[in-house]
């Protein structure tokens, strides 16, 4: 069995964390805090920057070994 030597995270995984993120920071230490405010285009942003991460991390920039015949 080999070891896998790269971590790839799923969509549903990425968007995800862009939710906790959005709730966490927009949502519940705006309400408890001054310090933070609300904005829904951060949120956008979150869930935009999930999205680019994970179309990136699809390209695999290393290149297959060859098999020899």
């Amino acid at each position: 069995m080999t070891k896998q030597k790269e971590l790839r995270i799923s969509l549903f995984s990425a968007f995800s964390l862009a939710a906790l993120y959005s709730v966490y920071f927009e949502i519940y230490l705006p309400e408890v805090t001054t310090r933070y405010t609300a904005d829904v285009v951060d949120m956008l942003l979150y869930f935009s920057g999930a999205l680019i991460f994970w179309l990136v991390q699809r390209t695999d920039p290393t290149p297959k070994p060859r098999m020899e015949e």
